[in-house]
């Protein structure tokens, strides 16, 4: 059998004639049908039993029950909405229908009706339904049946359910049917038009007018009339311009002339239809769609800007082949939000009629939910039409509940109250990594949406893709702005001196470093615009400015406006006046100089007196020398965290990117390997058909003489000869190149190999961000030390100190050794005291008995710290081993009074 998913083959069952239900094998009992039996035929036995074995399946026994029990009888046929009354069937089609109604059973086994229905699987989720026009006139709302059937066989299957899926309807005309189906079959009431390519998000509904009574003759509604269901009570018709209809995340306004085409309490989804009164609006359909997202996702739509690209990069290019592709993309100005629009391609590839347009609008909020407005049956030419028609009705998008972003709510805190430093590096990061995150994702859109146009060389593309980028970093401003303000805060409450202030300024300077993109970090084919474009704007040079990445910028002077003529005569002739009128002042403050020259320096006296001079210290016993010391180590110390997590991610990028190198490099020779398998196929293949063309000419050659030409004769057989050989040696060369190409091609190879490129160019941005932020903490750490070495150098020496005193590594490692103390140091003498009391003075034991003895001392290391402890206060000793395991006595317990408690 052809490949094709599970679904397909079980309609294949029928419409190829391998098994079908006989008289008797599907029963009625008023309301359903039931499948009780089927038939198989035995020539198909073989093929079908490796195909349901390779499916997974036990054997052709289990398949075929999965197929009737499984799917006919407890998923198409348990639908409700699948029951189509018999009057309400062309009577030319009820010895199609068995007994009683239309089912979900019954619509499946037309496959087996001489091919009533064929149902084909051309493409992953995509279906191609092939069927005959009779029916179709005869059954109200068949294409909603099938394509709900379609529905519910997905469900059956764990990766289809819910997923969305196409449906492409062919017409055909079956003569075999014709001994079914006697007579002309004139259309019912609710009976459809043909549509175009249909994409299936939900299960589609089923209208019918239950007012109808007899199938017979019946008149067919005209296109795009009034449907049947319109008079019903559960569909709505449009009261006036200011009715809205409401979604799960948004409402919009319902469009003059247009009704609700589902139930609105279902807030899931709805779906938007013109009215039979509005002909210029026939074949137009909205749906809205609720998708829902996991916490994470709903973070990830949080920002405008990420949820903007995340729609671009859906479908510029399509991340895969069930989405379409973008055509175009636009914003609107909806009711206090803006609406992102895109245009997209209409119809399977190499299926396209030129018939349709179809628009996708998505408020850029963090939910998810879009609307789906196609136009089935408009022409291409009608394009700005429909556009202007999704721009109004984008731009009436309300919505339902508008909440401040998850990242302002987080970051609140830093203007409240105090955080630490590695906490406000938590939530800095917050508001700009996910911006950073889909740098690639923005820049391959825009190239993609600038290479849909005509005209375009590479370097239009390349600068294009620059410019979002650029776009970007002018986005992030408003989150620095912010990371700067909450700086700003903290500095109040610690105040500008604190150690713990300027490690939270260090930390926001490194997270508004990181966000500038800049064209070094860029792995461009040109690249000859990229410092350009990606310059800084002067706000963003503004922001690094004032958190002391770059410095201040100039001041701009004012430009002096020119005076007019009449003045700056009058200001040139009293020029003179002017310049003698400062010159003789000038003798008298000259005179005057000796007296105010003494205030002078009186008063700069006066101030340096005042001024605070810089701590000298003196000797290490100064108490404020060692606090000093012991702050500047603590500073050089919290880097070390920081510092080896840094080295670690660059060293970790850097291995991703040797190790995408190598498989990018192995792929590309893998493809350099096909590539010349299927050159040398297509030399071999036409050599073949210019020797088989030899062949011919030979042979009528051959033909062509005479009974006694015996020389040429013999000459053109042996030249037959010579080609035959010669044509097996080429099918032989063929044939083992066909089973090297059998293990791949270099289509296949060429997909990996961009999307290594892809992976590589990712890893790259990635290592040069890692690498960066390394060498920032690097040069931060070794600022500190600096400040540590300086201060140990300006110490006196002296020869009441050891050397170390003055080496600022001893002094980092003392104050590591410290800080670990204070931690450990109490929890470690309960223990000790804990253990104390098991013992007594003189009583052998080892550390086995301490971790016998008490609950915390669980390892043997921490048994030989608990007992250095005892070490430290010289009252414990060893004695003669035990066992082989060093053995301790306590020689007294006065640290039992020493230790607090």
């Amino acid at each position: 059998m052809i490949e094709m998913d599970l679904v397909t083959s079980f309609f294949h069952l029928l419409s190829d004639y391998c098994v079908c239900f006989d008289d008797g094998m599907i029963t009625w009992d008023g309301h359903h049908h039931a499948a009780t039996g089927l038939h198989v035929d035995n020539e198909k036995v073989p093929e079908l039993t490796e195909f349901a074995t390779q499916g997974g399946f036990d054997d052709l026994n289990d398949y075929l029950n999965c197929f009737v029990d499984g799917f006919l009888n407890n998923l198409v046929e348990a639908d409700e909405d699948l029951i189509v009354p018999r009057s309400a069937i062309h009577e030319a089609l009820y010895p199609m229908l068995r007994e009683g109604d239309l089912t979900g059973l019954v619509l499946a086994d037309f496959c087996g009706c001489n091919k009533a229905l064929v149902i084909d699987n051309p493409a992953p989720d995509a279906y191609c339904v092939m069927y005959d026009t009779r029916i179709a006139r005869g059954i109200p709302q068949f294409f909603n049946l099938v394509t709900r059937m379609l529905w519910d066989m997905r469900q059956g299957l764990r990766s289809q359910q819910g997923a969305s899926f196409k449906v492409t309807f062919v017409a055909a005309k079956n003569v075999d049917l014709s001994t079914l189906v006697v007579g002309n079959v004139t259309d019912v009431p609710g009976v459809q038009e043909k549509p175009a390519t249909m994409m299936v998000y939900s299960a589609p509904a089923i209208q019918l007018d239950t007012s109808a009574s007899d199938g017979c003759g019946a008149a067919s509604a005209p296109a795009g009339g009034e449907r049947p269901g319109n008079a019903g009570g559960d569909r709505k018709v449009a009261a006036s311009e200011g009715d809205r209809v409401w979604g799960n995340a948004f409402s919009v306004a319902l469009p003059d002339g247009w009704i609700v085409d589902s139930d609105p309490s279902q807030k899931d989804t709805f779906v938007l239809s013109s009215a039979s009164s509005n002909r210029r609006m026939e074949g137009a359909q909205v749906l809205y769609s609720w998708r829902p997202e996991t916490p994470e996702e709903m973070r990830i739509m949080d920002q405008l800007e990420v949820r903007r690209a995340v729609i671009r990069t859906t479908h510029f290019p399509p991340i895969n082949n069930m989405v379409p592709r973008g055509l175009e993309y636009h914003e609107v100005q909806g009711d206090g939000c803006i609406v992102a629009v895109v245009q997209v391609g209409v119809g399977l590839p190499g299926m396209d009629t030129g018939i349709g347009l179809e628009f996708y609008v998505y408020p850029l909020y963090r939910d998810n939910d879009g609307m789906r407005v196609t136009f089935y049956s408009w022409d291409r030419d009608r394009v700005d039409e429909a556009r202007t028609f999704v721009d109004g009705l984008a731009s009436t998008v309300r919505l339902n509940k508008a909440e401040p972003l998850s990242w302002d709510i987080a970051f609140k805190k830093c203007f409240e109250t105090k955080v630490e430093p590695e906490e406000f590096r938590e939530l800095a990061v917050q508001g700009v990594s996910l911006l950073i995150s889909i740098r690639q994702g923005v820049y391959t859109s825009a190239v993609y949406e600038t290479s849909l146009l005509d005209g375009n060389t590479a370097l239009d593309r390349e600068n294009a893709g620059l410019k979002a980028l650029a776009q970007l970093n002018a986005d992030s401003e408003r989150y620095l702005d912010r990371i700067l303000d909450a700086v700003d805060a903290q500095e109040r409450f610690y105040g500008k001196e604190s150690s713990v202030y300027q490690d939270i300024r260090s930390a926001a300077a490194n997270v508004i470093d990181v966000a500038l993109l800049r064209a070094s970090n860029c792995d461009l084919e040109d690249g000859r615009n990229a410092e350009a474009i990606l310059a800084p704007s002067e706000h963003m040079r503004e922001i690094r400015a004032r958190i002391g990445l770059d410095p201040v910028p100039a001041p701009v002077a004012p430009e002096k406006k020119a005076a007019p003529e009449s003045k700056a005569s009058e200001k040139k002739d009293a020029a003179p006046a002017k310049e003698k009128k400062v010159a003789e002042p000038a003798k008298d403050e000259k005179a005057a100089a000796p007296e105010k020259k003494n205030d002078v320096v009186i008063e700069k006296k006066k101030a340096e007196d005042e001024k605070p001079q810089p701590f000298q210290p003196k000797s290490w016993a100064e108490d404020e020398t060692r606090d000093r010391v012991y702050a500047l180590a603590d500073r050089c110390n919290e880097m070390r965290g920081d510092y080896f997590d840094a080295k670690a991610n660059k060293a970790r990028r850097q291995r991703e990117l040797d190790s995408i190198v190598d498989d990018l490099n192995e792929a590309i020779s893998k493809f350099d390997y096909f590539r010349d398998l299927e050159r040398k196929r297509e030399q071999l293949a036409e050599l073949r058909n210019n020797l088989n063309n030899e062949v011919s000419s030979c042979e009528k050659e051959l033909q062509s003489f005479g009974l006694f030409d015996i020389s040429n004769k013999r000459q053109a057989k042996k030249k037959l000869s010579d080609l035959t050989e010669h044509i097996e040696k080429v099918d032989s060369s063929l044939k083992a190149i066909e089973v090297k190409l059998s293990k791949g091609s270099s289509k296949l190879v060429k997909a990996k190999v961009d999307e290594l490129r892809q992976q590589k160019s990712d890893a790259q941005l990635a290592f040069k961000e890692a690498e960066a932020n390394f060498e920032q903490i690097e040069a931060e750490k070794k600022e500190r030390r600096a400040k540590l070495e300086a201060f140990c150098a300006s110490v006196p020496k002296s020869d009441r100190f050891d050397e170390c005193y003055w080496d600022a590594d001893w002094q980092m490692r003392q104050a590591y050794d410290r800080k670990r103390k204070a931690k450990t140091d109490p929890e470690n003498k309960r223990l000790a005291k804990q253990f104390a009391q098991t013992v007594d003075v003189g009583e052998v034991f080892t550390l086995y008995d301490m971790m016998d003895a008490v609950d915390g001392i669980d390892t043997f290391s921490k048994a030989g710290v608990v007992c250095y402890m005892y070490d430290r206060t010289h009252s414990v000793k060893k004695v003669s081993p035990i066992n082989n395991r060093t053995a301790y006595v306590l020689t007294d317990k006065r640290f039992m009074d020493i230790w607090d408690d």
